[in-house]
């Protein structure tokens, strides 16, 4: 999936925004120093997204 492909290139966990079953945003998120960091604070790492989502 998404997150799982990212999670390979970046070593780091994004979010996902959803608004129904449309993706809204990918956000990859980064230190200070631009070394990518983990976005979700929690386990879920996307908020309000169903298994598959359509993309724009």
């Amino acid at each position: 999936g998404i997150i799982s492909s990212i999670e390979n290139a970046f070593h780091a966990t994004p979010e996902l925004v959803c608004s129904g079953d449309a993706l809204e945003e990918l956000r990859i998120c980064f230190y200070k120093n631009f070394e990518p960091r983990d976005c979700a604070h929690e386990k879920v790492s996307s908020r309000g997204c169903p298994q598959y989502v359509s993309l724009p």
